[in-house]
């Protein structure tokens, strides 16, 4: 569903949490197509997909896509949670952690250097979460309107 507030100029900070959605998709195509039709590989194809159209539909101001990156945002919030948990319990164990990442492929480290990126992964997605939640975003996609109204209007007196 398409929101009346489309004439607005879109805020940077919601026009790179797109472009990043879109990014993902086009990592993940190639990431698929160097490794094959694998099954991890083929879902994160999938989603990559999914992220195309994520993406381009919060660039059009889409709700639907909005609620998509949303939950999108979220789950990847919760699965960086379990991540640390389970990098953690290698840490103490003293287990090695093995990976598999786009355009890095396969290795293995120790657990505690899983700690960092996941913290900064983590701030990224959170920083996502706050942009799609935010009062003038939400305005935006015909949400909330009264507090991105007050936030937008005095920049743009005619919307």
């Amino acid at each position: 569903m398409t929101v009346s507030n489309k004439g607005a100029p879109l805020p940077l900070s919601l026009k790179i949490v797109a472009w990043l959605f879109i990014l993902g998709g086009v990592a993940s195509v190639i990431d698929f197509l160097n490794k094959g039709n694998s099954g991890i590989s083929f879902l994160s194809f999938v989603i990559g997909v999914f992220g195309f159209w994520i993406g381009s539909g919060l660039l059009q101001l889409n709700q639907t896509s909005r609620i998509a990156a949303v939950i999108f945002v979220q789950i990847s919030m919760v699965g960086i949670i379990v991540g640390t948990f389970f990098a953690v319990l290698l840490m103490i164990d003293g287990q090695p952690l093995h990976y598999d990442l786009p355009f890095i492929g396969y290795g293995k480290t120790e657990g505690w250097a899983a700690l960092v990126p996941l913290f900064f992964i983590f701030m990224w997605q959170f920083w996502q979460l706050r942009v799609l939640n935010s009062p003038l975003v939400k305005w935006l996609f015909g949400l909330d309107a009264s507090a991105g109204a007050a936030a937008w209007k005095p920049k743009y007196p005619g919307y």
